[in-house]
C-alpha cells in the first residue's frame, strides 16, 4: 500500500452524477480538519467536474495536479504552502485543473508515487474520484482507507448505485470497504433502511437537503461546514466524521492489509505445515466447485458462440460470481492473494488457466 500507515486516504464516489458529490467532498474534508485541528488535503481527481472544487473552496491555485506530480522540486512541510492553495479552515487543495478547458490526466505509477510522499504530510486525504474511473482513479481507490459511497435517496439512483458497487466487486474491490451516505434526504425519501437492504450494505450517514445552505456555498464560494458550523447540514456532517474517525477507517484498512490466516493442523496434515502453495490450490479447487453449482458454464460456454459482445458479459457476470465466491470462503486473505486468486480462477474456467498471463503478455 502506498499511503502512510498513519494517514487515511478516503475516496469520494458515486455510481450517478447530480448527487451533490462536490460538494460533499468540500464539505466532508472541512469536517475532518476542524474536528482533528490539523490539515487534511483534497484532491480533485474527477475526469468529468474537475476545477469544481477550485469555486467551491473560493480558492484560485497556482498549481493543477499535473504541476505538482511533475515539479521538479520535492515537496517538504515547509515548503508545502507553494504548491497546494490552503483554506482557512486548514484543508490543502490540489486541484485536478486550474482552468475550464483543460483535461485531467495522470498515470497510476506517478499517484502512486505521490501518495507514497505526501502521506507522511497528512493524517487525512480526501479524493474525488467521480463516476468513470480509468487506470490512475483505481489506484487511488486501490490505495483508499475507505471509499465513501454517495447516493441520493431516489430508485434510480439506488439502482445505479448498486450497478456501481457490482462493477467494483467484479474489479476484485472487497465491498466492506465502500461506506454508503445518503445525501439530499427529505421527507418524502427513500428510507434509508429500505435502500440498505436493497444494497446489502449499512448507511453509513444520512446528509439532510438543505438547498440554501447548498446554493449559499457556492454563491460565497465558502464550504458551508466552515461558514455556517452550527447549521442542521453541518452538524450531520459531523456525524459522520465521528463515526469516520471512531475506529471504522483503521478496521477497513486492516481488513484490506490482513495478512494470510495462521496455518492450522488438519486431519490429513496434523502437523499443520501444509504449504501456502497447497493451500492456495485447496482454496482454488473449493471456489472453483461452488461456481461450477452456481453457474452452467458449459452451457454458458456454448451459447457465446465466438460473439465478443457475449464473450465479454460471460466474462463480466463469471467474475463477479467468482468474487462473491472469494470473499465468502477467504476472508482472512490479503487484498493481493485475493487479486491474484480471483484471476487465477477466472482464467481457469474461461480459458487456458496459466497460459493466459503468457498470452497477454506481448514481448
Amino acid at each position: 500500500m502506498s499511503v502512510s500507515k498513519n494517514c487515511h486516504l478516503i475516496s469520494v464516489v458515486s455510481g450517478k452524477g447530480g448527487v451533490g458529490k462536490s460538494i460533499f467532498s468540500v464539505n466532508l474534508a472541512v469536517s475532518l480538519s476542524l474536528q482533528y485541528k490539523a490539515p487534511v488535503l483534497l484532491m480533485d481527481l474527477d475526469q468529468t467536474t474537475c476545477g469544481d472544487l477550485n469555486i467551491l473552496m473560493g480558492a484560485k491555485p497556482l498549481k493543477a495536479l499535473d504541476d505538482v506530480l511533475n515539479s521538479n522540486q520535492s515537496i517538504t512541510e515547509k515548503n508545502i504552502q507553494n504548491f497546494f492553495s490552503i483554506h482557512p479552515s486548514g484543508v490543502h487543495l490540489l486541484p485536478g485543473v486550474i482552468d475550464p478547458s483543460q483535461n485531467l490526466s495522470f498515470t497510476s505509477s506517478d499517484i502512486s508515487k505521490f501518495l507514497t510522499h505526501i502521506s507522511q504530510f497528512y493524517k487525512f486525504i480526501v479524493a474525488d474520484l467521480g463516476t468513470d474511473f480509468e487506470d490512475g482513479q483505481l489506484t487511488v481507490l486501490e490505495n483508499s482507507s475507505a471509499a465513501i459511497t454517495l447516493s441520493t435517496p431516489d430508485l434510480l439512483t439506488v439502482n445505479q448505485t448498486k450497478k456501481f458497487l457490482n462493477t467494483m466487486v467484479s474489479k476484485t474491490f472487497p465491498i466492506e470497504m465502500f461506506n454508503i451516505v445518503l445525501n439530499k434526504v427529505g421527507a418524502n425519501s427513500l428510507r434509508p433502511e429500505a435502500i440498505s437492504q436493497s444494497l446489502a450494505l449499512p448507511v453509513m450517514g444520512v446528509i439532510p437537503q438543505d438547498d440554501i445552505a447548498a446554493f449559499g456555498s457556492i454563491s460565497k464560494r465558502s464550504p458551508f461546514a466552515y461558514s455556517s458550523p452550527r447549521a442542521p447540514i453541518s452538524q450531520a456532517y459531523s456525524t459522520l466524521v465521528r463515526k469516520l474517525s471512531g475506529g471504522q477507517l483503521d478496521k477497513i484498512k486492516q481488513l484490506l492489509s490482513v495478512k494470510s490466516k495462521p496455518k492450522t493442523p488438519t486431519e490429513s496434515d496434523p502437523s499443520g505445515e501444509m504449504s501456502a502453495e497447497d493451500e492456495n490450490i485447496k482454496l482454488k479447487i473449493q471456489i472453483h466447485n461452488t461456481l461450477i453449482k452456481e453457474m452452467d458454464l458449459k452451457k454458458d460456454v456454448a451459447n457465446v458462440k465466438d460473439d465478443p459482445k457475449k464473450v465479454e458479459e460471460l466474462k463480466n457476470k463469471t467474475q463477479l460470481m467468482v468474487t462473491k465466491i472469494v470473499d465468502q470462503k477467504a476472508r482472512g486473505i490479503s487484498r493481493e492473494e485475493r487479486s491474484k486468486i480471483i484471476k487465477d480462477v477466472l482464467d481457469e474456467a474461461l480459458g487456458l488457466g496459466p497460459l493466459e498471463t503468457l498470452l497477454a503478455d506481448d514481448s
